[in-house]
């Protein structure tokens, strides 16, 4: 594991004071109507020069539409551009390059040689590219755009490539960090972990203070920054499954539920917009579809409940996490038909449920033990 802190940061500049500006001589009326008929003529060059120069474009743009066929907004548009995003614009993949590209990848899966090239694919293709099909030059075109961001995406990297790429962009979060401290004043630390197992790279840990490693070492219990970089590149290189590095049944279980539970709130609080909003299983028609309109659906366990209430079988938990994580199971905004219906049976079902009543005590009527207790001391007063 290595461990690295940033410099002392150096104060390469001071601010500079303000100089008070001088207060500009009053202007008499007649001053300030000869200024603005002076800005009034200016103003009206200007504007009679921009339209000049803007005919001239217009006349250029029909000359250009004539001479190459596109309309003259196009290249209009185009004189508006500036050089990067023209030059991006001819990086586009066109419907030719595709076709050839994919030739050529053709050509050097069967030819070991190499000795075919673009021209020769040209040359020995061209009728047949003008035989295809817009859909055939579309699906073309859209494999050399894949084959394009694998090639800058894809990690089909050296391990020599991949530890330049991390030292320069660590060095660049360190030179970020390191200028952030001295600009406002802050203090920062990070963890870097492999989360690919072909990846050489041990746990790296950077403090901008060595003294910040040294508090934290000393006030927080268990920092071990040795520990903590490697357990966080287990979990990363098992691929960020937290359910996965849980041993026993009971933690699977807990886990779950404590999960589904959450889950549930956090898209009630979504859903209706209100970050006070309680999820109440016991009351569900009451407090959350009557009262927020809206209503669970894609509930895969066989039972409704308190996740708490769920039992232990694992498969079951595990579908109903899985369904509320990809969002088969979520909250959904009732419609007024919906919502009538709803508390139509809601209202019919509290008039056909009999009201119960607390059951007799079976000392009624008769005094109790603390109340003789208390008589008894009454007297003895």
């Amino acid at each position: 594991m290595t461990i690295t802190y940033g410099t002392t940061p150096k104060i390469v500049g001071v601010p500079v004071p303000v100089e008070k500006r001088p207060q500009r001589p009053a202007l008499t009326a007649e001053q300030r109507e000869e200024a603005a008929a002076r800005r009034r003529i200016k103003q009206g060059s200007l504007e009679e020069d921009i339209a000049g120069w803007y005919s001239e474009t217009v006349a250029f743009a029909d000359s250009l539409s004539t001479r190459y066929g596109n309309t003259r907004d196009h290249y209009v548009n185009m004189m508006f551009k500036s050089p990067d995003k023209l030059r991006a614009a001819e990086r586009k993949p066109n419907a030719y390059n595709a076709f050839l590209h994919h030739l050529a990848k053709e050509a050097k899966e069967q030819d070991d040689d190499g000795t075919l090239n673009a021209a020769q694919l040209s040359a020995a293709h061209h009728e047949q590219y003008k035989m295809l099909s817009k859909e055939e030059k579309a699906a073309f075109i859209e494999e050399l755009v894949e084959t394009r961001q694998a090639q800058q995406y894809g990690l089909r990297l050296t391990q020599r490539a991949r530890t330049l790429d991390i030292n320069r962009t660590t060095q660049l979060i360190e030179e970020l960090l390191a200028g952030l401290q001295s600009r406002v004043g802050i203090q920062a630390m990070y963890l870097i972990v492999r989360s690919n197992p072909e990846l050489d790279l041990e746990p790296l840990w950077f403090f901008t203070d060595p003294a910040l490693e040294d508090y934290l070492r000393g006030t927080v219990r268990k920092f071990e920054p040795e520990r903590i970089g490697i357990l966080a590149e287990a979990f990363s290189v098992a691929g960020s499954d937290l359910f996965s590095q849980l041993r026993t049944n009971r933690e699977k279980v807990n886990w779950l539920k404590s999960e589904i539970r959450k889950m549930v709130a956090d898209s009630l609080v979504e859903v209706t917009g209100d970050a006070k909003a309680a999820m109440s299983y016991a009351q569900y028609t009451r407090d959350i579809q009557l009262k927020y309109g809206v209503s669970l659906v894609g509930w895969t366990h066989e039972k409704w409940c308190n996740p708490s209430d769920l039992g232990n079988s694992l498969p079951s938990l595990k579908t109903l996490h899985d369904a509320l994580k990809n969002g088969d199971c979520m909250f959904k905004h009732l419609t007024d038909a919906e919502k009538a219906i709803i508390e139509q049976e809601y209202v019919n079902n509290l008039k056909n449920t009999p009201s119960t009543s607390r059951k007799r005590r079976s000392d009624a009527g008769r005094k109790r033990k603390h109340a003789r207790i208390e008589e008894s001391d009454e007297h003895d007063e």
